[in-house]
């Protein structure tokens, strides 16, 4: 039986602690993250990654193509090396710093697909503390739905590398990192941007550049929150 972030906290407060600097205790932040529903991983003060719920986040590795970027690998890795686009990085620090200043969770809607899945999350984003001092945050990543599609290579970074690699004069499209709709950089109006089911069906390729961004929709929702 999973339980969410909060229950799970409170069975193990003692590992907690010592998982944030604070003291000795006989468990460890990872396995607490790793009893959560969902993709769950804290960062400390600095960004860097300090635990990780382990099952869950090597799954996701591995069914997204990237076994390799497994659990331990991430740990002491800063946060925002693995985000890409200066706006998104933006929301992602706002809302750090909101979950920190308020004690109170902050809540993103988003889409992380993979080549043959189109996936709809909630990221929640939580301040570990105690009293009112701020040790970390908490990451908790839940598929609110799945739908299973032809394979897309707009999401499938190791193809898009693979096709950087073999033709460098390659036509730029923009992704949206929060709603995954996509842009082709030569038009400029904001009705351009289209799911990616659209693109394909309207003759988009797959051996493009991507620049990761966000639409003006998601601009406006998240960006000025």
């Amino acid at each position: 039986m999973t339980h969410g972030i909060q229950e799970a906290v409170a069975l193990a407060p003692a590992r907690l602690k010592k998982s944030l600097g604070m003291e000795i205790g006989p468990w460890e932040l990872g396995d607490v993250l790793d009893a959560v529903d969902g993709i769950a991983y804290a960062v400390d003060l600095d960004y860097r990654i300090s635990a990780v719920g382990r099952t869950r986040w090597n799954e996701s590795a591995t069914n997204n193509g990237a076994p390799e970027l497994g659990a331990t690998l991430m740990l002491g890795q800063n946060l925002f090396d693995f985000i890409q686009g200066d706006d998104v990085r933006e929301i992602y620090r706002r809302s750090i710093e909101k979950t920190m200043e308020t004690l109170q969770p902050v809540a993103l809607a988003m889409r992380c697909d993979s080549p043959e899945i189109r996936r709809e999350l909630r990221l929640a984003i939580t301040p570990l503390r105690t009293a009112t001092i701020v040790r970390g945050v908490l990451f908790q990543s839940l598929a609110v739905d799945e739908q299973v599609r032809p394979p897309m290579d707009l999401f499938d970074f190791k193809a898009l590398i693979d096709f950087t690699d073999a033709e460098r004069l390659l036509p730029l499209v923009s992704l949206c990192s929060f709603c995954a709709r996509v842009k082709q950089a030569a038009s400029p109006a904001e009705s351009a941007w289209i799911d990616a089911e659209e693109y394909y069906q309207l003759g988009g390729t797959s051996k493009v550049r991507i620049s990761h961004g966000l639409c003006p929709e998601c601009y406006r929702e998240h960006y000025e929150m």
